[in-house]
């Protein structure tokens, strides 16, 4: 109980310092960005994050589920359930990230009746193999009940969303803070590999 307890301790904290940080990022885009651009970043961010949403969490939270029943009894088949989950995963994101990737033009100019938004969604596309690349080692260290590390990772993962995605939206725009998307996410992943 007392280990529970501090889990739940360290993941609230996390979560919180989260939430904030999603709060400090919209607040200061958009007084850096003025109303339009916010708004533009605004479409292509929620598009693309509902969409790694929709699709990105599946296996990590199967193999995260299959772990937990096995990482203490059979601990010799982590990696193997890692290795095929990963296989999984790639094989889901990758065509989904060339899907988005080569749709952006029809999304951009005939969904939305705006041309101008065909290279934000493009580059958009890879925040969804960086999403997804962070994600996985979240729901792995779940599996394996590394808590405290998971933690530690969703607020280094704020932390580096405020200063990519406020930073690089300040130096180069929309594009820059689209970027940012990105960059924070693959900081975490590799974070978490060289753990690994």
């Amino acid at each position: 109980m007392k280990n529970f307890n501090r889990a739940l301790i360290w993941l609230t904290a996390s979560e919180i310092i989260f939430n904030i940080a999603g709060y400090v990022i919209h607040a200061s885009l958009g007084r850096i960005l003025g109303p339009e651009d916010y708004g533009r970043f605004g479409i292509i961010i929620t598009l693309t994050t509902m969409l790694i949403v929709l699709i990105g969490n599946g296996i990590p939270t199967a193999m995260s589920k299959y772990l937990a029943e096995i990482f203490e009894s059979h601990p010799n088949r982590v990696r193997s359930i890692k290795k095929t989950a990963i296989k999984l995963h790639v094989f889901i994101i990758l065509p989904t990230t060339l899907i988005f990737y080569l749709l952006s033009p029809f999304i951009a100019e005939t969904v939305l009746r705006d041309p101008s938004l065909t290279p934000l969604f493009q580059l958009s596309a890879f925040i969804i193999p960086a999403f997804a690349a962070a994600s996985f080692y979240f729901y792995f260290y779940t599996g394996l009940h590394y808590f405290r590390l998971q933690a530690v990772l969703k607020t280094l993962r704020a932390l580096a969303r405020i200063i990519f995605i406020i930073g690089f939206g300040y130096l180069y725009g929309v594009a820059g803070a689209v970027a940012g998307y990105i960059a924070a996410p693959l900081t975490i992943f590799l974070i978490a590999s060289l753990y690994d």
